[in-house]
């Protein structure tokens, strides 16, 4: 009986002590309180709060393992208070076999900001990103074509945004590109342009080059020169972000009156509906070949693969620049309402193919 009685109140004792223990948070566990209060903060926009409350844990937490973390957030908390300098002083406080890639960055951003792009550019060029994240490694090829295009060395910048396109991250490829665009307009003169668009062979970077290339041709009254940059231009792909601009490059150095014997044809030739597509194409090729009309006419098949807004573009591209007389299909409702507004936009008849309602009001 008395051995029970004293299993019993020891194990009272130890369940006691466990609820204690418990109930008391450890040292590690306030600090991550502490921590994740400040970031809390910040992340809602309270940055002189967040500040506080850094500085707070910096003091209380001198021993504690996420000190580095503290130093980096009161750093980008001084970014964002434009206060470069102090943001600066924290980052140096960082032990240096605890710096990250979002530390170097950050202050590869805050020296470029204060006009170091020497040194910036240095420390950059010897890092290898290999192991680094794709986000952080697109921020780097930024970073460095910031730098360089600070000191004025444009076809090193060029690079630099080039590279950043290729690399999947919080810029997207379109933004790169309107950073590449206005760099050409800005920095590059006509041979500059030339060599980009030799380098940089079949890619967007090249597209945009003959693009530029085309306008200031047109402005030098070199028409001919500038309508074959404007046709080299439209070598690019369907998805290349400025082929509208190259549409309204060709739109200028063509003739309104002059239109080819040829009629568009609007199909799905990929995609889930390229076999409708597929046999619509023989179909029409297989009525030329049988009833061979007096006026020889010639047919221009474009795939839409049943995509609206590829259709639209597609409509664009058969009335400017090959000048078509009009316009057969798409064969699907949704290319095809693309295709009419655009249609109506471009002034060239159109002959759906889609049972859709509502087509001819939407053109």
């Amino acid at each position: 009986m008395r051995f029970k009685t004293a299993t019993f109140c020891l194990l009272l004792l130890l369940s006691f002590g466990l609820c204690t223990a418990l109930a008391q948070p450890t040292v590690s566990s306030q600090a991550d309180i502490a921590m994740q209060r400040a970031l809390d903060h910040y992340h809602a926009g309270k940055l002189n709060e967040a500040a506080g409350l850094l500085r707070g844990f910096v003091v209380s937490q001198s021993d504690s393992d996420r000190i580095n973390q503290a130093y980096y957030y009161l750093a980008l908390v001084h970014r964002d208070l434009d206060e470069a300098l102090i943001a600066l002083d924290y980052l140096d406080r960082i032990d240096p076999t605890s710096t990250s890639p979002a530390s170097t960055l950050l202050q590869a951003e805050l020296r470029l900001k204060m006009g170091d792009a020497a040194r910036v550019v240095d420390q950059l060029l010897q890092i290898n990103t290999e192991t680094w994240p794709l986000e952080q490694r697109q921020k780097h090829a930024l970073a460095l074509a910031e730098g360089f295009l600070a000191l004025d060395e444009p076809h090193k910048a060029l690079y630099f945004y080039q590279h950043a396109m290729l690399v999947e991250g919080a810029v997207s490829p379109r933004d790169v590109l309107a950073r590449i665009y206005k760099l050409l307009s800005d920095r590059f003169n006509e041979a500059d342009l030339a060599e980009a668009a030799f380098m940089y062979n079949d890619s967007p970077v090249a597209y945009l080059a003959m693009l530029q290339l085309g306008w200031r041709a047109l402005a030098a009254d070199q028409t001919d020169q500038a309508r074959q940059w404007a046709t080299s231009a439209m070598q690019a792909p369907i998805g290349f972000a400025y082929r509208e601009e190259a549409l309204a490059l060709q739109s200028q150095l063509s003739d309104p009156t002059q239109l080819q014997r040829a009629i568009g044809v609007l199909l799905p030739l990929s995609g889930r509906y390229a076999a409708f597509g597929e046999r619509v194409k023989k179909g029409m090729e297989l009525a030329m070949e049988t009833f061979r009309p007096n006026i020889p006419v010639r047919l221009i098949f474009r795939d839409t693969a049943g995509d609206e807004t590829i259709a639209a573009q597609q409509v664009a591209e058969l009335a400017i620049s090959d000048r078509v007389m009009g316009i057969v299909g798409p064969l699907v409702g949704n290319a095809a309402e693309g295709a009419a507004v655009r249609a109506n936009q471009e002034r060239i008849p159109l002959l759906t193919m889609s049972q859709r309602e509502g087509l001819a009001a939407a053109s």
